[in-house]
């Protein structure tokens, strides 16, 4: 199964640099890490991830639309066999803005990304497929020269909305992520 993981991981990565060959100007980069307790669960769940936003649409000065993927490493401290899941997410996300200190600000939205999960475990949470969906909300900022520099802290959540049993959501609830719009 590694390199089924490995594959998917390469397609992913070849599917993002083409979708963002569309329109240059709005890719977006951001590497991602967080950690948390598990909520109704004896763990601490651990994220690396490297999100990509590949389309843009820019609805009105407050809202943007983005289509992107992410490829997501979890980790958890529970004395189970299942310690580690890879995730691999296409989603939609819709940013709204508003300004703070003469920046740009905004709070995220993500729901209903289809997710390839590399088991269907991870520690004492259990999802009945390695199919699952990712949501995600946040806040965040853009800085530097141009607005270009993002900084964002959000949660991250995996389930198979309720399509079978058992769907215990995986979690992560604090997250900070670093990444440049291009």
């Amino acid at each position: 199964m590694p390199n089924v993981s490995r594959a998917l991981i390469k397609a992913c990565v070849v599917v993002g640099l083409g979708l963002g060959s569309v329109n240059v100007s709005a890719v977006e980069v951001i590497a991602a890490a967080g950690g948390s307790a598990q909520p109704g669960a004896n763990q601490h769940n651990r994220l690396a991830s490297v999100d990509v936003l590949a389309w843009d649409w820019q609805r009105s000065q407050v809202q943007r639309l983005s289509i992107g993927g992410s490829i997501t490493r979890l980790q958890t401290d529970s004395g189970l066999e299942a310690k580690h899941m890879t995730a691999i997410s296409l989603f939609p996300e819709l940013k709204l803005f508003t300004e703070v200190l003469g920046k740009p600000a905004f709070m995220q939205v993500r729901a209903l990304g289809p997710t390839w999960l590399s088991q269907p475990q991870l520690g004492e949470r259990h999802q009945a497929y390695r199919f699952a969906f990712q949501a995600q909300l946040g806040f965040g900022a853009y800085f530097g020269e141009h607005n270009r520099g993002i900084v964002q802290v959000f949660y991250r959540h995996y389930s198979n909305a309720n399509l079978r049993q058992p769907n215990d959501g995986i979690d992560v609830l604090l997250n900070l992520g670093l990444g440049y719009r291009f």
